[in-house]
């Protein structure tokens, strides 16, 4: 049986052995066997067999098994071989041994004490017995806090090997060795440091280098020499035992190789890369040789100099070596089947990847390494938390805050729970976590992160080290956004000076807080202070990234930034430029991603290359076309993707090449969810289905296997296709050729001190610049929102609206009073927005490219002229109550009824849009889906079972719906009602509380009309037990969805949060449909944005007559990053989108009304006929006039003139519909139209742990 010393220790003596020795007890010879002499026989055989019991079961590892046989080897050994003989002293300290490791620590110390005294009556100071016993106490001495009594034996002990003349012996140098280790595990330093150096100094002058403990007992005075900061010292001491182990040759090579392996690791952390490197060199050519061993308790030695040389690599920017470097340690680890290590350096690669750039490639390493380390490890390991921490920082990085938070604090809570905490491991995670917070704008809470980051590092850390340089830097950065300059630029001045001490002046390390630093001088008018930073750090980072990498982005924006503060637009320009350019090869290179800091770092370049554009122009002709240009690059969104991705479909040049585009098209979305879905089973911290991982893991091959051999044939057959596939500026040229006479393109590009505004037409191009920062441009659409959205109201909302509205509080509307809109600001807005464009707009309709908060507002709300003078949504006089001036809305100039407005995600959307010449080929004009079954939240209401189905003209108007006594709140109020009442989460949906929110009865009239204006046949509306998940997928697969030209949903719109309540993994955007009795895959209720993005359109227009639809596909997301950016991917050319809670008997009104005036007008383009619905709406006066009903909807995408006309809607109004049941089915004339056609043609804030 061996020992096994603990941590504390280091296990300096792990190879020496406490032998559970036989018996060996001499015999009298006698004439022949008496009792004593047989029952002396039994007893050393009982003896024997409990002794082999018990090592038996100790190597097996069962040690609480173990413990009857060693008291009973205790037991006969006092008896058979005396209390006081060495025999019974093994035993004891055996039993010590067992008893510690089955979890009785404290019966331990007893016997050991009684096996150390027995030992110290017996043998030498310097006995390996002596010395095995005492460090087998020292850890229950230290727990129990008698460190100094330990620190007595053992000063003891090295006491009396002096008197017995044993002083250089090596036991006593072992005896020095433990008893610095005891001290260092008191806080002693110097006194450790003094232990270290005696025992080092015995090794040595014995010859003892090649043993473990010498190394042991030399890394402990290297560390310590770091402690004291005294690097050079500590290189000395390194250099002179390297040079006593090559003259050892092969008998001192384990140690020499380990020696290299620590100089490495300590260069690469002191900025020394090239020293680092030659070290990891110099250790590889030493196991090069083939007889280097591997020690117990170490990693394999080519792994840690392969990992080194991959980290020096990295440090000198030679990124091909060091991907070499880790490929070649994960290819050993894997053939040895050591998956643990290899999870570590898979990892390591991640982190390699990131620095790149290559985020999906760090995401797909990254991932390994989490599944390889938490099957060998466990999922509460330390190295499994770093391995969450990083994939988070990598999401977060990719603009997936909400995927990354979660792993973060799975992170921070797996370092919190070790037993022994990891003060750096802590501090890297609250880092990250408080940089992603700062980025989501929750400020204070990054603070209290990076509180607690900074007591970690302090504690942990020598005053010199780059993580806590790292840290300053970032709560510099934190302090800086804040506005907190003077204290930035303490931390800042401190972060720079540390990396300088650390790297050097003009390391490429030191280039980031070099340019924070700069950017608070640029904030406080310090620019000659600021201005020689910059250069430097701009100077560090081309030698090392080339002119245009994205790694300059930061510092080329805050050069940029301050020649422009200081009135050089010339010279922002330049930079700018640069930065500009550096933006777009980025992109080419990575997926359009919708945030991040990257993308921040872009949209930061294109701003300021705006406004060093229009400055630099000055009252002269400025470069419109080059700066539309840059407009169009900061408005490139996913949204934009999808569009793109649909017209590189409508590229291809035959059926089966267009149905193999769609498929890669499709491969990518189920890749992209399914790896999402793998994401939050890496983040969940409670026990997850291990098979269901696998399973995904596997799928993820699998399609990348098939995405492989698609992209294959692509380039042979379709080599375009990855150009149409992504967005790409128009140019004007371009532009106006895809622009209709009557048509005005307008694009917005708010930046952080003024919004730009852009006009196109088909003969000319307007350029103006609008002097509204984009904090007040937030400011005024959350106002005008306060008037039009009752959502804005709820909780500390309502204390904001009231601010911005300046009345008292007490008159907020409640849940059915009119919504205080604020008509002057209204007007006020369109002044500074669409004033200055003057003729260019008259008498146009619009297609807009919205920026910032202009996306989250309907532009139709504004007012192109003041409005008169009684018109208001304001306090009466008491300022209690609100009026409502309904009565004079008809009069009031309203954007929305002068112009017909189309919104666009991007002017490069134009392309695919205006290319797509043909309408939808479908055959049937509609297809409505709505009115789910719901019982409403007292589970008693049947209205929804109750609505009609689709009968004659006159039927459906007699056969409106009833009333519910106790009529229902408004759509979304019912819906947050029964939310914030039941909702379960579930992995498959919680249908009980889905079925439980309040029906939707008017739906089925409002499908009806519709179906009515398009000719469509009664079986073309799909209600009530029809209108189900597995249905519309069903629909999907059978070509019916690709058939009709019109889809039309009404039901209920979740936002992604509130889907996430009922379906506790899917986080997105949902449309709810009739719920099943049992949730599963195919249907739990809800049709998500990814599942959307699944089916098969081909349809003209898709109306989502729903709460929400325009939203983005999380909390904070981008406006039309949700369901629109899917059912655009999925094949639809436009779309009818909401921004707020929908009042429902209000959009009966506006969606009949726009498809009757489609009927009544052959051609009339949606927008139009929206915009003609609104008008109606507002001339009927009473509460539907009201902005907040008829103002919500907008249209989205393919607008052309054509598209009506196109024959979506009949010239001549159609027969009256017949009746039918809900079960009625086609004629076989008309089964046969529904055959399927065919398929259409701050690195800083990434720390990573390493």
């Amino acid at each position: 049986m061996r020992t096994r010393c603990t941590r504390a220790f280091c296990a300096i003596v792990a190879a020496v052995a406490v032998a559970l020795t036989s018996s060996g007890t001499a015999r009298a010879q006698e004439p022949g066997p008496s009792p004593a002499a047989v029952a002396h026989e039994e007893a050393a055989r009982s003896y024997t067999e409990a002794k082999a019991r018990t090592e038996e079961l100790v190597r097996a590892g069962r040690f609480k098994e173990a413990l009857s046989d060693a008291a009973e080897t205790v037991r006969l050994s006092a008896a058979h071989n005396g209390a006081e003989s060495a025999l019974t002293a093994v035993a004891l300290h055996n039993l010590g041994f067992v008893m510690r490791r089955a979890g009785r620590p404290e019966d331990a110390r007893e016997p050991l004490e009684k096996a150390l005294a027995i030992y110290e009556r017996l043998h030498p100071a310097v006995h390996p017995d002596i010395r095995n016993a005492v460090l087998e106490l020292g850890p229950l001495y230290l727990k129990a806090g008698r460190g100094q009594e330990l620190v007595d034996i053992y000063s003891r002990l090295i006491a009396r090997a002096e008197r017995e003349g044993a002083g250089e012996h090596a036991g006593a140098a072992h005896l020095l060795a433990s008893l610095g280790f005891v001290l260092r595990a008191m806080k002693k330093g110097d006194e450790s440091f003094a232990a270290f150096t005696r025992a080092v100094g015995i090794y040595e002058a014995r010859g003892d280098t090649g043993e473990q403990p010498y190394l042991q007992a030399l890394e402990a005075v290297i560390d310590r020499l770091d402690e004291m900061q005294r690097p050079e010292e500590a290189e000395a001491r390194a250099r002179a035992a390297l040079n006593l182990l090559e003259r050892r040759g092969s008998v001192g090579a384990a140690n020499a190789v380990a020696i290299y392996d620590r100089m490495s690791r300590r260069a690469v952390d002191a900025g020394r890369a090239a020293d680092a490197k030659s070290y990891a060199e110099a250790a590889l050519a030493l196991l090069s040789r083939g007889d280097v061993p591997v020690r117990s308790g170490r990693a394999d030695p080519h792994i840690s100099a392969l990992n080194n040389l991959a980290r020096a690599s990295r440090a000198l920017a030679d990124h091909a070596a060091a991907e070499d470097a880790y490929k070649r340690a994960i290819a050993l680890l894997h053939a040895k089947g050591d998956k643990a290590n290899e999870g570590i350096v898979t990892d390591n690669l991640a982190v390699l990847y990131f620095s790149l750039g290559r985020l999906a490639e760090a995401e797909r390493f990254n991932k390994r390494a989490l599944a390889l380390l938490e099957e060998a490890l466990g999922r509460d390991h330390m190295s499994v938390g770093r391995a969450a921490g990083n994939l988070g920082v990598l999401l977060n990085e990719a603009g997936r805050r909400n995927e990354a938070e979660p792993l973060l604090r799975r992170a921070l809570a797996i370092a919190d729970m070790q037993p022994n905490k990891d003060a750096v491991q802590i501090g890297i995670v609250e880092d990250n976590l408080a940089g992603l917070l700062r980025q989501s704008g929750r400020v204070s809470e990054a603070q209290g992160h990076y509180d607690r980051a900074l007591q970690m590092f302090e504690g942990a850390l020598p005053p010199r080290h780059p993580r806590l340089a790292t840290l300053r830097n970032n709560i510099g950065r934190h302090l800086l956004d804040a506005g907190k300059y003077a204290e930035a630029e303490q931390a800042l001045a401190a972060a720079l000076s540390m990396f300088e001490a650390i790297y050097g002046k003009d390391a490429f390390e030191s280039a980031i807080p070099a340019a924070n630093l700069a950017e608070v001088y640029t904030a406080q008018r310090r620019y000659a202070e600021g201005r020689p930073l910059l250069v430097r750090a701009l100077a560090s980072l081309e030698r090392v990234y080339g002119p245009r990498h994205a790694n300059l982005l930061a510092a080329l924006n805050a050069a940029g930034t301050l020649e422009l503060a200081d009135g050089k637009p010339a010279a922002a320009r330049l930079y700018f430029d640069r930065a500009a350019a550096a933006a777009v090869e980025a992109r080419r290179r990575s997926p359009v991603r919708d945030g991040g800091s990257s993308l921040h770092e872009e949209r930061r370049a294109f701003h300021g290359l705006l406004e060093a554009l229009w400055r630099e122009g000055g009252t002269g002709k400025r470069d419109a076309a080059r700066a539309l240009e840059i407009a169009q690059h900061d408005s490139m969104t996913s949204t934009a993707v999808a569009l793109a991705a649909l017209g590189a479909r409508a590229g291809a040049a035959d059926p089966a090449l267009a149905a193999l585009t769609r498929e890669r098209q499709d491969l990518a979305a189920e890749w992209t969810a399914a790896d999402k879905r793998l994401t939050q089973m890496l983040s969940a911290t409670d026990a997850r289905d291990v098979s269901e991982q696998a399973s995904i893991r596997a799928r993820l091959a699998a399609i990348d296997e098939r995405l492989a051999a698609i992209d294959a044939d692509l380039s042979r057959r379709f080599p375009r296709y990855h150009e149409l596939a992504r967005p790409t500026p128009l140019s004007v040229a371009a532009l106006r050729g895809l622009i209709a006479r009557g048509e005005v393109a307008i694009q917005f590009t708010v930046a952080r001190d003024a919004a730009h505004v852009f006009a196109v037409t088909d003969r000319e191009v307007s350029w103006v610049r609008v002097a509204m920062s984009e904090r007040e441009l937030a400011a005024l659409v959350r106002n005008l929102r306060c008037g039009l959205d009752r959502a804005e109201w709820s909780g500390e909302g309502g204390k904001r609206c009231a601010r911005l509205l300046g009345f008292d509080l007490a008159a907020e509307p409640g849940d059915t009073g009119p919504l205080p809109f604020d008509l002057s600001g209204a007007h006020s807005l369109y002044r500074m927005l669409f004033e200055p464009l003057g003729k260019i707009i008259a008498g146009k309709d619009f297609i807009v490219v919205a920026s910032g908060a202009l996306t989250s507002l309907p532009l139709q709300v504004l007012l192109s002229e003041p409005p008169p003078p009684d018109a208001s949504f304001t306090t009466t006089a008491d300022g209690r109550r609100l009026t409502d001036a309904a009565s004079r809305l008809d009069e009031i100039a309203w954007l929305g009824r002068r112009h017909a407005i189309t919104v666009l995600p991007s002017l490069a959307s134009l392309g695919p849009l205006r290319q797509l010449t043909r309408a939808s080929s479908g055959r049937s004009p509609y297809l409505g889906i709505g009115n789910p079954l719901l019982i409403g939240p007292d589970g008693t209401d049947r209205r929804a079972f109750e609505a009609p189905v689709c009968h004659m003209e006159d039927e459906v108007a007699a056969a409106a719906p009833r009333p519910h006594s106790g009529s229902a709140p408004s759509t979304k109020a019912a819906l947050r009602m029964s939310l914030t009442s039941s909702a379960q989460r579930a992995a498959r949906g919680d249908t009980a509380s889905l079925r439980r929110q309040w029906p939707l009865p008017e739906t089925a009239v409002e499908l009806c009309r519709v179906a009515r204006h398009a000719r469509a046949a009664p079986s073309d509306v799909i209600v009530g037990a029809a209108a189900t998940e597995a249905g519309i997928k069903s629909m999907s697969a059978n070509g019916r969805l690709a058939d009709a030209r019109i889809v039309h949903f009404a039901t209920h719109g979740l936002l992604a949060g509130e889907t996430a309540m009922f379906i506790a993994d899917k986080a997105e955007p949902s449309l709810m449909l009739t719920p099943p009795e049992l949730p599963s895959d195919a249907d739990d209720g809800l049709l998500t944005a990814s599942e959307v993005a699944g089916l098969r359109f081909d349809a003209d227009w898709v109306v989502l007559s729903a709460c929400n639809t325009a939203s983005g596909d999380d909390v904070g997301a981008e406006a039309l990053s949700g369901l629109a950016r899917a059912f655009f991917y999925a094949g639809a050319r436009s779309l009818l989108v909401s921004h707020w809670a929908v009042d429902s008997d209000a959009t009966v009104q506006l969606v009949t009304a726009a498809f009757d005036a489609m009927s009544r007008e052959p051609g009339l383009s949606q927008a139009r006929a929206l915009s003609k619905a609104m008008a109606s709406l507002i001339g009927t006066g009473g509460p539907a006039a009201h902005p907040s009903n008829w103002a919500p909807f907008v249209v989205v995408g393919g607008n052309a003139p054509t598209l009506a006309a196109a024959g979506v809607i009949p010239a001549s109004r159609p027969a009256a519909v017949t009746p039918a049941s809900r079960s009625a089915s086609r004629s076989p004339e008309k089964k046969q139209r529904r055959k399927p056609p065919a398929q259409d043609t701050n690195w800083f804030d990434g720390l990573f742990q390493n």
